[in-house]
This record gives structure tokens, C-alpha cells and sequence, in this order.
């Protein structure tokens, strides 16, 4: 274990309950949390109102000796577990590009939009994927929607956008383990992507 480093995990030997396959689920949903969804965001309220990857616990806010960061609410040293609240007043009502992940952007009626475009007040016709609140949706939240998007740039960066091959793009399964990745094809350009 390294000390005062990052979260370590290890064999849950002592806990009949859980399996080496849990413990390293949660080390990939930690990591997840932390690089696609906390540690973006530089403003206190928003970072403690933003929901982690599971839709039920929130990022936490670190201060310490003037550095200010948003992380996953693991313990940190010297910052220990992060705080849940921020003693200041929220702030003013941002502007849509302000918004710095997926939730608070959609939260706040404004559209989210992939590869790293982020968050607008419109949508970009011809543009990456984009999404929005599910307000028409019942059987749908925005933590559902920022899931998707969160999977379908996943399998963007790591899986179809790496083939060049069109027969193992077709053949390659996302992430989900059912759908596959599909080809493109336009003015001389071939491209794999998700579909």
C-alpha cells in the first residue's frame, strides 16, 4: 500500500461478503468517477451536488492549506473524506458552457454534447452525439442519459474508433456485450465508430 497515496485496494480476504471481483469493480468505478466526472469540476456547489456514477452518492469537496479540489470522496491525505457542503453562497445561475459535467449541464436545461465538446446552450447539428433532459422520458433520469453518454464515449475512445478494418469493426461487440460497432463511409473517408 503506498502511503498517502491514491486508493489502494486489495484481497477482501476478512469479508465473506465480498469477492476480489467486487473489489476491483469498485476500483473501476472509483477511477471512473474520478477522471470522467469529479475531479472535473472547479467550483465547490457544483462538485458536492454532482452525482457519482452509481446516481447516489456525490463527489466531495477538498480543502486544504489553499488548495481547493473536487474528488470521489475517498480518503485523501492530508484532506481526509472531503466535504458534503460548501460554507459559501451558490453562485449565480452559469452560463450553459460553464457547466462542467454531464449532470449539472442537463440539470440545467442546456445540451451535453460528446467527444469532448461539452456543454452549449444548442445542440450542433452534424455534430458529435449529443443529449439532453429527459423531461419527456418517465422511465428515464438524467443520471440514465449521463450514463449513456458516459458509455457511448467510452466505447468511442477505447473500442470502435481504434479499428480501421471494416470486417472487425462489424464483428467487434461495445462495451454492453451486444451491440456492435459499425462502419462509415463517405467521400474517400472509412471510419469505425459506435453506431
Amino acid at each position: 500500500e503506498i502511503a498517502d497515496g491514491p486508493p489502494s485496494y486489495t484481497n477482501p480476504i476478512d469479508d465473506p461478503d465480498k469477492t476480489i471481483n467486487d473489489v476491483c469493480e469498485e476500483m473501476q468505478e472509483e477511477e471512473l468517477d474520478h477522471h470522467f466526472i469529479c475531479s472535473r469540476i472547479t467550483d465547490c456547489n457544483e462538485c458536492v451536488e454532482t452525482f457519482k456514477s452509481n446516481g447516489k452518492d456525490k463527489c466531495r469537496w477538498y480543502e486544504l492549506d489553499g488548495d481547493q479540489l473536487c474528488d470521489t470522496g475517498i480518503d485523501m491525505y492530508p484532506y481526509g473524506n472531503g466535504e458534503t457542503s460548501c460554507s459559501s453562497e451558490p453562485p449565480l445561475k452559469k452560463d450553459c458552457e460553464d457547466y462542467e459535467t454531464c449532470n449539472n449541464c442537463l440539470e440545467n436545461g442546456c445540451f451535453m454534447h460528446g467527444r469532448g465538446l461539452g456543454c452549449d446552450e444548442y445542440e450542433i447539428a452534424d455534430g458529435p452525439p449529443s443529449y439532453t433532459n429527459p423531461i419527456d422520458d418517465p422511465d428515464k433520469t438524467i443520471n440514465d442519459v449521463c450514463e449513456e453518454m458516459q458509455e457511448e464515449e467510452l466505447d468511442h475512445h477505447f473500442i470502435c474508433s481504434r479499428i480501421t478494418d471494416c470486417n472487425e469493426c462489424v464483428e467487434t461487440f461495445k462495451s454492453n456485450g451486444k451491440d456492435k460497432c459499425r462502419w462509415y463511409e463517405l467521400d474517400g473517408d472509412q471510419l469505425c465508430d459506435t453506431g
